[in-house]
């Protein structure tokens, strides 16, 4: 099926837009004998509250991502899309998957775990709706600037408060 110039076309139907496709590297949590398997897929979590932390977990081996990475994901997997659809459940503003890039054995805390991380956006017009700049193709204002103003302001306000 065709997408539809207003762009509402790929959240009806499901579709989601791969933002990126990343290799890094992890590190082992697991105490010792951990596994991974080449192309393995790993579960991702993000924190829900606290510190932005994005963990991975195979069969047989656990992680975090990089700091880096993780304080740039978790606010974008916390914030939910207020669009209303269909299910009536909320939409994430993006998703999160990974598998290994190769088999390793005798994994231990401190290990590196090689993997490809994929980025993909769930919901286009909210998620390019915090970073646009309030212009839209009428030649008004939209209600982004109070949308991207507002995600960014606790962003920063929360960093304030750790300082």
């Amino acid at each position: 099926s065709s997408i539809n110039d207003s762009g509402d076309n790929i959240i009806r139907t499901g579709r989601h837009l791969l933002l990126c496709r990343r290799w890094m590297v992890g590190l082992c949590t697991t105490p010792r004998d951990g596994r991974v398997y080449h192309s393995e897929n790993l579960v991702l979590t993000a924190s829900s509250s606290g510190p932005p932390i994005v963990r991975f977990r195979g069969d047989r081996v656990e992680g975090t991502l990089p700091s880096e990475e993780g304080s740039m994901l978790t606010p974008l997997l916390r914030h939910v899309s207020d669009c209303a659809n269909e299910s009536k459940t909320e939409t994430p503003l993006i998703s999160i998957s990974a598998e290994a890039l190769m088999e390793d054995r005798g994994l231990v805390i401190g290990s590196e775990v090689p993997l490809s991380l994929s980025v993909s956006i769930e919901d286009p017009v909210q998620f390019f709706a915090l970073f646009s700049s309030g212009i839209i193709a009428g030649g008004g204002s939209s209600s982004s600037d109070d949308a991207s103003s507002s995600f960014f302001r606790k962003k920063i306000s929360k960093k304030k408060k750790l300082l």
